[in-house]
């Protein structure tokens, strides 16, 4: 369930979750990126992925293997700490399950709030990513003035479980 992309992006520390495979609490299985991607120049649909599970059990994925891995357990919600892995932003906060993060600009070198919201959607892949409230906020410079009370782009989102899956 990832793509070759996605998959090129990995790094080692990653974890993948199995579609198939379940532990005994019904979670789904961890597997850990223990190693480099290996991708190659001459055919660039391919990829290998070694991957580690447990004390003892070691798998290389290949590229006709991602339906069987996902970046999500689905069967967990996402908390806050999921939101600083794959989202950078200068400040984080969380309110009712409404996820808010604000990037602080003094010159915004073209890049707009749309940017931000395109950056959260494409992090949760496997999820459904609701923008609830996005905008950016303009105000003069005052040294030593918190991100909020600067200028800045915010996005509020919510995350869930896709229906359809």
């Amino acid at each position: 369930m990832i793509t070759l992309e996605q998959a090129k992006q990995l790094k080692r520390g990653d974890v993948l979750y199995h579609t198939v495979n379940i532990n005994s609490d019904g979670s789904a299985q961890r597997w850990r990126v223990n190693g480099k991607i290996a991708t190659w120049k001459r055919n660039p649909e391919r990829v290998m992925i070694p991957l580690k599970n447990g004390l003892y059990n070691h798998f290389s994925l290949s590229q006709d293997d991602l339906h069987l891995v996902m970046l999500w357990d689905k069967s967990k919600p996402v908390v806050m700490a999921d939101v600083k892995e794959k989202v950078h932003a200068d400040t984080y906060s969380v309110r009712n399950g409404v996820f808010t993060l604000r990037w602080s600009f003094f010159y915004t070198h073209g890049v707009t709030v749309d940017d931000k919201e395109i950056k959260v959607i494409n992090a949760f892949p496997d999820k459904k990513v609701t923008i609830v409230e996005s905008g950016e906020v303009n105000k003069p410079f005052r040294g030593g003035a918190s991100i909020a009370n600067s200028s800045h782009w915010f996005v509020k989102f919510t995350v869930e479980n896709k229906e359809n899956e």
